[in-house]
């Protein structure tokens, strides 16, 4: 299987196995130059897995004749000439299967599908590299093949609202997978269990399911993260490996690699980590860049060593520098909601999580204060008066806490005192209700 992606300007297009999307993308209704690599990927992954038709016909036409089929200079008489073998080619292939050839008949009538919604795409757009009349006929021609061959499977997508059973010829619709969308395929669609796990189902695992799904799940969550860095990186591409549910997210042109994903057993994004033309893990700019839009595109990630799922929504970096937020996770263990911190810190700068339960054990080792001192009588943080006379501009006066930050031996505490937010350590404060 050979895939190139390659840029003119700024923009990407590509070759799989000879089928190159500037001179062949017509025939399959698809674009022949692309705005980002990862789009021109999808759609060379596409052709392999499903054209394999036009794949044979356009490399011995090519190979036979030497010549070039292009969107620009493209004779009709060619384009027609490939429909026309293309077409010979899948009755050959019919030939002799019955309904007990499962997979053949299906990757034929898919075929099918993807063939006639090119044909019907140059009738809408009137393309002069074909007439009507020819698409017409060509459309006529795969009509009567699937309603000869293939009924069984047209009767279906009929019953599933996919097909006007009232239509005249056969118009079949575009396949699930739209080639020309940004949809994340079918199979990660409906494998994507952040919001199932939110609600306590868990999924099933990667060996309940085929090589080939196990590619197109791995995939769908490759495609979800290089949409989410696309803007900074319009060339990022992927490359997957389902032996290891690993994803590197690489530059289409020089191989370059930015960023190593991996899928845990449970269908879960669990790792995100940086190749060395990154900033590191911890970074905030890692964090703010590429950890927290890949979370938030693909909708979540299972955070192992916690053993929580957190969901998209993610907080920006925030400007203070030093900060812990508390987030809304999901507890594998048991099965219900917890929750966990997420903490910044600037010397050294980096960022971690850390159970609310490990937070509260650090509290009460080092602070003179329980958790319930400082949550207050409503919940709404206790009141605290400035003790050190030293914090000339708020020495005597009360405000409200925010947030507790416990440190090693120490404990500070962000506190709105009405006309300022200020942080203080807990040794210059008391809490008077």
């Amino acid at each position: 299987m050979f895939i190139k992606v390659s840029q003119i300007a700024n923009k990407y297009y590509f070759n799989a196995d000879g089928f190159d999307s500037v001179k062949h993308g017509y025939l399959l209704s698809m674009p022949s130059f692309y705005d980002y690599a990862w789009e021109a990927t999808r759609d060379a992954r596409t052709v392999l897995k499903k054209a394999k038709t036009i794949l044979r016909v356009v490399k011995a036409e090519t190979d036979a004749q030497h010549v070039q089929v292009t969107g620009e200079d493209d004779s009709g008489s060619m384009a027609e000439e490939l429909y026309h073998k293309t077409y010979r080619s899948i009755v050959e292939r019919l030939d002799g299967l019955d309904e007990s050839d499962k997979e053949e008949r299906e990757m034929a009538y898919n075929e099918i599908k993807m063939i006639v919604q090119g044909l019907l795409a140059i009738k809408e757009n009137k393309d002069d590299k074909v007439d009507d009349s020819f698409v017409n006929s060509m459309i006529k021609k795969f009509s009567d093949l699937t309603k000869a061959n293939l009924m069984d499977l047209l009767r279906k997508d009929m019953e599933d609202g996919k097909i006007d059973e009232a239509e005249g010829d056969f118009q079949p619709p575009r396949p699930e997978e739209a080639l020309a969308s940004n949809e994340v395929p079918l199979q990660a669609k409906r494998y994507n269990w952040f919001s199932k796990q939110a609600c306590g189902i868990l999924p099933k695992k990667l060996k309940d399911f085929t090589f080939d799904e196990v590619k197109d799940i791995i995939e769908g969550f490759a495609i979800s993260a290089c949409s989410a860095l696309q803007e900074q990186h319009p060339d990022i591409t992927y490359m997957i490996y389902p032996e290891s549910n690993i994803i590197d997210l690489v530059s289409c042109q020089e191989k370059k690699k930015y960023v190593k994903l991996s899928i845990g057993e449970d269908l879960l994004l669990n790792g995100i980590l940086p190749e060395k033309e990154l900033p590191m893990a911890t970074s905030h700019k890692f964090y703010q860049f590429y950890w927290k839009p890949i979370v938030d595109k693909i909708g979540g990630i299972h955070l192992d060593d916690h053993n929580i799922i957190l969901s998209s929504g993610l907080p920006d970096l925030p400007r203070k520098s030093d900060l812990e937020i508390p987030l809304d996770g999901f507890d594998l263990v048991h099965k219900a909601p917890k929750k966990i911190k997420i903490k910044f810190r600037s010397n050294p700068e980096d960022w971690d999580f850390c159970n609310c339960e490990e937070l509260m054990e650090r509290i009460a080792n080092t602070s003179k204060y329980t958790e319930e001192d400082y949550t207050g009588d409503n919940g709404g943080g206790a009141i605290v008066r400035c003790t050190n006379p030293e914090l000339k501009t708020i020495y005597g006066q009360t405000g409200v806490v925010l947030q507790v930050i416990p440190n090693e031996g120490f404990v500070m505490v962000d506190v709105d005192f009405g006309h300022h937010n200020q942080r203080m350590n807990e040794k210059d404060l008391e809490i008077v209700r």
